[in-house]
């Protein structure tokens, strides 16, 4: 549910395995124009905030009767979701546990905010894509759509592929470095225990290289106890050994 359903029509959804996954039938996204439920003439769907302030803040007529409208064209919502700045914080988990919804509703707010009777009203949970502002909720909603239908049965092709990305990782942490051909490229070189066919220490230095750079960019994601409980727990006392990670943070000496 948008005030610019555009964002929605082709785009990020009219490519590459988004638009696989739609044409396919996995997946299906349909646009709602909230101001086709706004009184006419002029369809006004903003107003000024009470108290005061900045901006406009949108309307909750509109937005509720588009929602009542939805449910009873195709049946009552599994999930319903609205993006905003103050909402909980997306994460992987979570769009793996949107994905088991049959029927989700997004409300992507735009202006200063939405009327917080409308989103009370239609049962809605809040969700921020992250700690920043963007003009409007459309981009953090197909943020969202993308990031949800990943978890989707047949999108990805190979459902395997999931296994060892970013925070689907063991434990949650950040993906290992990749390389591809050339194994030799403006004088950088491919890691030569990459290329010897020795899938034990091929398996190590993934190991390392992701907790490494967890410790490095993401520490709050390092959790002692679940990655004592992978195959990369033996790795990680390793590296505290070496020093290479004091207290779950990167050796900044090393």
């Amino acid at each position: 549910m948008t005030l610019f359903p555009g964002a929605f029509r082709g785009g990020p959804l009219g490519e590459s395995l988004m638009a696989r996954a739609i044409a396919s039938g996995m997946i299906g996204v349909t646009p709602v124009d909230i101001r086709d439920y706004a009184e006419p003439p002029h369809r006004v769907c903003d107003d000024a905030p009470y108290g005061g302030g900045p901006g406009m803040v949108m309307k909750p007529e509109p937005v509720v009767r588009a929602f009542r409208a939805a449910e009873s064209a195709g049946g009552k919502f599994d999930l319903v979701l609205a993006m905003s700045a103050s909402g909980d914080r997306f994460t992987d988990s979570l769009a793996r546990e949107f994905s088991k919804s049959r029927r989700i509703c997004v409300l992507a707010g735009h202006y200063e905010g939405i009327d917080q009777r409308a989103i009370d009203l239609i049962g809605a949970r809040e969700i921020s894509i992250g700690d920043f502002l963007l003009t409007g909720g459309e981009v953090a909603a197909l943020a969202l759509i993308d990031s949800v239908s990943r978890y989707v049965p047949g999108v990805l092709g190979k459902d395997e592929s999931r296994a060892e990305e970013s925070y689907a990782m063991p434990a949650g942490i950040l993906e290992y470095p990749q390389f591809t051909r050339p194994p030799e490229f403006e004088g950088c070189e491919v890691p030569e225990v990459l290329r010897g066919g020795n899938h034990a220490a091929v398996f190590a230095w993934r190991a390392r290289e992701a907790l490494k750079r967890t410790a490095a960019r993401r520490p709050d994601l390092l959790d002692e106890k679940k990655i004592g409980a992978t195959p990369y727990g033996k790795i990680y006392e390793e590296l505290k050994r070496e020093g290479e990670i004091c207290h779950g943070q990167p050796n900044r000496h090393t």
